[in-house]
C-alpha cells in the first residue's frame, strides 16, 4: 500500500473517534470514581453544608463550606483523609469556608501572634491560654485550639458566627492536602 492509497478521511475519524472515547472515558471516570464517591463520603458528615471540586492549571481545589463543627482537628482530618483516598496525596488544596465576622476576624488577628510564637517557639500551653484569655475578654461563646503534628486548629464562635483557621506547623512543608481558608 502506498502513501497514495490511504483514505485521510477514515484516518481522521479513526483519531476523532479515539479521542472523544479517551475525553468520554476520562469524564466517566471522574464523575462516578473520583466526584461522585467523594461526595457520598462528604455529605455523610453533618456538618459539610456544600462542597465543590474544581481542577486549576497545577492542582485541584477542595472547597468545602462547614456548618458548626464539635472538633474542628477531627472534621478536617476526615476531609483531608478522603480526599487523599479519592484525589490523591499530591496537587489538592483544601479550602474551608466558614461562617466569619468581623468580630471574630479581628479576635484572630490579635491571637495571631501568640499562635506564631507558640509554632515557633513550641509553647502551646500558654498559647492556649492566651487564646482563651483573649476569647473571654472578647466575650465569644466559644473557643477552641488543637494541635497535631502536622497543624494547629483554632476555632472560633461568636452566637451564630464561626471561624475556623488551620495553620501548618511546619512552614514551607505542606502537609497532603493542604488548607487554605476561603471567605
Amino acid at each position: 500500500m502506498s502513501f497514495k492509497d490511504v483514505h485521510w478521511t477514515s484516518v481522521l475519524v479513526g483519531m476523532l473517534l479515539a479521542f472523544a472515547l479517551l475525553v468520554g472515558g476520562n469524564w466517566l471516570y471522574q464523575q462516578y470514581l473520583v466526584k461522585s464517591p467523594l461526595g457520598d463520603a462528604l455529605e455523610q458528615r453533618s456538618e459539610v453544608i456544600n462542597w465543590s471540586l474544581r481542577e486549576e492549571t497545577d492542582k485541584k481545589v477542595l472547597t468545602v463550606e462547614l456548618g458548626p463543627v464539635t472538633n474542628l482537628k477531627e472534621s478536617y482530618n476526615y476531609i483531608r483523609d478522603k480526599s487523599i483516598h479519592y484525589l490523591g496525596a499530591e496537587g489538592v488544596e483544601i479550602r474551608l469556608v466558614d461562617h466569619r465576622s468581623e468580630k471574630l476576624e479581628q479576635v484572630m488577628y490579635t491571637l495571631q501572634y501568640p499562635i506564631y510564637e507558640a509554632l515557633v517557639r513550641g509553647n502551646f500551653t500558654e498559647m492556649a491560654e492566651t487564646v482563651k484569655l483573649e476569647a473571654e475578654r472578647a466575650q465569644l461563646t466559644g473557643c477552641q485550639v488543637y494541635v497535631d503534628e502536622a497543624n494547629l486548629y483554632v476555632h472560633l464562635n461568636h452566637d451564630e458566627d464561626y471561624l475556623y483557621e488551620i495553620i501548618p506547623r511546619a512552614t514551607g512543608l505542606e502537609s497532603p492536602g493542604a488548607v487554605k481558608n476561603a471567605k
